[in-house]
């Protein structure tokens, strides 16, 4: 590399180096104290969201439906010296009960409620025919109503100049092959969140739709698979695992968190991410064409009645190692 060069990319990285300080700067200051509310917060995504929440001062509920796992993620952040500013409460998204309840204990915590972050989801991964009537249920309850029974049981006590991020996936916005009960909860949680955005608009709560790429969080341990599971698990691990295709999940929650700073209504994650969706929205019949040749490549259904148990990923723990 010349000399010249050298100074250029010196001073591209001192730059690029000085915005990023200053966006965790603005975060810090912004989160400071603020009370936030998280649906899936015991591992992923929400695990890492929670850690960045508290480091910067704020004051977090999160949810989850198993206890164990709630009891897990509370000793991770052990160590941070303020968390006693951090509540886990055992609720299911799907149940709209347990999601006021776990608002309700929110509020009882801590006194008031500024942020609501919608993570919480599941995920299956087979071919359409292999899921059965009521594994389309689930994704359902879970993906979609999850999203409208947290904002609905939220609602009642954010101001103006609260927030709400839903954390969908470039699944709303593409239906990608042997996702296609997860694309279609997506959908229609993209849907509910943008019309959001637009009758909360006028109480001053602003709604921050994030549509996330493959992020490397180790979630295909805890996605389910069927169909032919051991090779569908295969392909999808190694595209959630590969960096070119995956976000740095430390980073995307980065980024989450300066979009509900400011607000943003509308943010794809991951240059894979947003180069897809530019596509398939300016090319959707091309797009379509190219998702019919990789759904030839990928695992097909066994003949017969394949529509046997979901199994999840951990299964396939050891050749993924």
């Amino acid at each position: 590399m010349t000399s010249s060069r050298w100074v250029r990319f010196s001073l591209i990285a001192f730059a690029a180096g000085s915005i990023a300080a200053q966006l965790q700067k603005a975060d810090r200051k912004y989160f400071n104290r603020k009370v936030v509310f998280i649906t899936g917060g015991s591992r992923g995504l929400g695990l890492i969201l929670i850690q960045k929440l508290l480091a910067m001062g704020a004051k977090v509920s999160f949810c989850a439906r198993n206890e164990i796992e709630i009891h897990k993620a509370l000793e991770t952040v052990s160590h941070f010296q303020n968390s006693e500013n951090l509540l886990g409460v055992r609720a299911d998204v799907s149940s709209a009960v347990d999601m006021e309840q776990a608002i309700a204990q929110t509020m009882d915590h801590f006194g008031h409620l500024d942020i609501i972050v919608n993570n919480a989801g599941i995920m299956h991964v087979a071919p359409f025919d292999a899921f059965k009537r009521s594994e389309w249920e689930s994704m359902i309850n879970v993906n979609f109503w999850g999203v409208v029974n947290s904002t609905f049981a939220a609602l009642p006590f954010l101001k103006e100049g609260s927030k709400i991020v839903n954390i969908t996936s470039i699944g709303a916005a593409i239906a990608v092959p042997h996702l296609s009960s997860y694309s279609s909860a997506k959908f229609g949680a993209l849907g509910f969140s943008l019309a959001m955005q637009s009758e909360l608009a006028s109480r001053g709560i602003r709604v921050v739709s994030i549509l996330p790429g493959l992020m490397r969080t180790g979630s295909y341990f805890n996605a389910e698979f069927k169909g032919k599971p051991g090779q569908e698990f295969g392909w999808f691990s190694f595209a959630a695992k590969a960096p070119v295709i995956s976000m740095n999940a430390e980073r995307a929650a980065a980024k989450i968190l300066t979009a509900c700073r400011k607000g943003t209504p509308f943010s794809t994650l991951g240059i894979p991410a947003k180069l897809a969706r530019l596509l398939s929205a300016v090319f959707p019949g091309k797009t379509a064409l190219i998702l019919g040749w990789v759904n030839r490549v990928l695992p097909k259904s066994p003949p017969g009645d394949s529509r046997g148990e979901l199994r999840p990923g951990q299964e396939f723990q050891k050749t993924a190692s």
